[in-house]
């Protein structure tokens, strides 16, 4: 596709827009997928709608004036990266001998109603602003001369302005005029050296000073010619678009969707309208073809094909399952969404011009897997236009790429704002999503932007130490939080979100398989001095469960009296055991919630593995300064 990314999104900052103050600039993702993730009312569809805004084709909103201050005016700016060649061929439109050595990044500016400009450091930039600085300091060395003579002859009379560039064509008429003024009576000046360089110089300032105003007109050619480059901003929402069941043949030319319909699957209204029978049926079957063919890509829902049919009156869209056809509005609302979803975002994609698509919540109507379909069609989408879409689901956040996360959020005073990395200060509810996503369990109450945190491998790690820190009445250096991961393989993600946030934290890990080799990649991921990991025995193979003696495992955990039966492995191995069935959660959830019932039964061995793993946690937290640093800690 000719022409298309030679402009590339970098950023965008909104100001004045609705709830938006000043949202901050919002760096997009490396990858083409940007993700707006908050809570309800945060303002991300603002930020969507303020994005359409940007489109060269139409006005600001007049709902966009801001809520905060009815005087302010709206304003978006949005930066972009843009070829060398690209810029090249620019200044040559323009008459401008000027050229780049490498893209460039111009930040274009739009205010309401429909204002363009580019930034002072875009301008800088293609006004070549050391010339200018040149120009400006030649000005001043001639104009103080100018007015040292006409302070020696005042009597030649006129007013000399004052020097200012803020406004170079109007500095250049009172020039002219002065110039005018004086040139009547320059006989009255008797030395005849001053008399030629007053002239001379008023005359070299104003030529000085067309040559800038030059300069200015470039620059708004510049945007002129820039404005044309700027890719279509298309939004999609979740809310307003749904698969028709029918299209009258009379309106199809017209209709958006079948506009749509004919860049993915060469749909040809002439040869429906027009064709023989036999030209007819094959372009419908070929047509079914490609729509099966490339739709069962991004729905692995069930066998669903869509179907297209016509009559000389209407085009008809069904949905054929079991055998059966039905038409899309007989579906499910989040079925028909995706449909329309898959036509548009695909034609977005692929049509021959530069498009950034927007999406407002894509798969509201949806459940978790048809989500992930969403997810992959997105990706696919990202290949030729970059995406940005809000949500707060976590079926559409990848745990390993949360760098696509920006999150939205709206205090009160200062309305809605961009944060471009996952942060300690933002709430509970704007984090469920990536929270949910990286396989927290909120139903225990976790507060993962607290300091001071103890990571560990799962949820049974997490009630048996949480447990034992009420059974030992052990205090902590530090007011710590056990926050539990997905499994040893999943908390490199909430070290980098303790990292990101810049909170002390430690990782405790089983000295399994599976804890030792996260333990490698933890240190060669993040620097053997920097993370502080502890594996919960120096005995090899050994899990938490292994602190706990035989029989307090078998009683406390396992729930069971007699231990005769259960074969001789460690209490690892057994609570594993396929066919005994336990589950280890269930298990250790239990004894969390039984814990004053058994705090005096434990045997002192059982007592005494833990007081040591916690006391090695303990002076781990404890290694951390006020400032944020740390002492080496020995792992064990």
């Amino acid at each position: 596709m000719d022409g298309i990314n030679t402009m590339r999104i970098k950023s965008f900052q909104i100001k004045n827009y609705r709830s938006i103050k000043n949202s901050g600039v919002c760096y997009l993702s490396g990858d083409n997928i940007t993700i707006l993730a908050g809570k309800n009312e945060s303002g991300k569809t603002t930020i969507l709608e303020a994005l359409e805004d940007f489109n060269t084709g139409k006005n600001i909103r007049e709902e966009a004036k801001p809520l905060h201050n009815q005087e302010a005016t709206p304003e978006i700016a949005v930066t972009f990266e843009v070829d060398k060649a690209e810029l090249d061929n620019l200044f040559n439109k323009i008459g401008v001998e000027h050229s780049v050595t490498k893209d460039t990044s111009i930040e274009i500016i739009k205010k309401y109603p429909n204002e363009y400009s580019v930034s002072q450091e875009t301008i800088n930039l293609l006004a070549r602003e050391d010339e200018r600085k040149e120009k400006k300091k030649a000005i001043k060395d001639i104009y103080k001369q100018i007015k040292d003579i006409h302070s020696d002859y005042s009597q030649i009379g006129g007013t000399l302005p004052e020097l200012s560039f803020e406004n170079v064509t109007n500095l250049k008429n009172l020039l002219n005029r002065f110039k005018n003024q004086i040139t009547p009576n320059l006989h009255i000046i008797s030395d005849e050296k001053d008399k030629i360089s007053i002239s001379e110089n008023l005359q070299g300032i104003i030529n000085i000073l067309t040559e800038m105003e030059t300069l200015e007109l470039l620059n708004d050619e510049f945007i002129k010619q820039i404005k044309q480059l700027i890719p279509n901003f298309v939004l999609f929402s979740s809310f307003d678009d749904i698969f028709p069941s029918e299209i009258p043949l009379a309106n199809a030319s017209n209709n958006e969707f079948i506009k749509d319909l004919a860049i993915i699957s060469n749909l040809n209204l002439d040869m429906i309208r027009s064709g023989s029978p036999a030209d007819r049926a094959g372009h419908k079957e070929q047509l079914n073809i490609k729509l099966k063919e490339d739709y069962e890509k991004f729905w692995t829902q069930d066998l669903t094909k869509v179907n297209i049919d016509w009559d000389s009156e209407k085009l008809y869209f069904f949905i054929k399952e079991s055998g059966k056809f039905f038409p899309p509005g007989m579906r499910s609302k989040g079925r028909q969404w995706h449909l329309a979803f898959y036509i548009r975002i695909s034609a977005r994609s692929k049509e021959d011009v530069s498009n950034i698509i927007l999406i407002d919540e894509p798969g509201l109507f949806l459940h978790a897997k048809a989500q992930k379909d969403i997810l992959t069609k997105l990706q696919d989408s990202a290949n030729d236009a970059p995406v940005i879409f809000s949500t707060h689901s976590p079926y559409l956040i990848e745990t390993n790429k949360l760098s696509r996360v920006r999150l939205i959020s709206r205090p009160e005073e200062d309305g809605t704002i961009v944060s471009n990395k996952i942060h300690k200060s933002a709430d509970k509810e704007t984090l469920t999503p990536i929270i949910t996503a990286i396989g927290l369990d909120l139903s225990i109450g976790l507060d993962v932007a607290k300091d001071n945190n103890i990571l560990v491998e799962g949820i049974s790690d997490y009630y048996h130490l949480s447990a034992f820190k009420e059974l030992l009445n052990f205090e902590f250096k530090k007011d710590v939080h056990f926050i539990p991961s997905a499994g040893a393989d999943k908390i490199a993600l909430l070290v980098s979100l303790m990292i990101g946030w810049g909170l002390n934290y430690c990782v405790v890990l089983d000295n399994d398989r599976q804890g030792r080799e996260a333990d490698t990649k933890l240190s060669k991921d993040f620097g053997h001095d920097d993370i502080k990991i502890i594996l919960v025995s120096e005995t090899e193979d050994e899990e938490i469960e292994d602190l706990f003696e035989r029989d307090d495992f078998i009683k406390y955990i396992l729930d069971d009296e007699s231990n005769e039966s259960l074969p001789e492995k460690k209490n690892s191995q057994l609570i594993k055991q396929r066919d005994l069935n336990y589950d280890k959660v269930l298990l250790s959830k239990s004894f969390f919630e039984r814990r004053d019932e058994i705090r005096t039964s434990l045997s002192d061995n059982t007592r005494k593995s833990f007081q040591n793993l916690l006391t090695r946690i303990d002076e781990t937290m404890g290694s951390f300064q006020e400032d944020g640093g740390s002492k080496a800690v020995d792992r064990s």
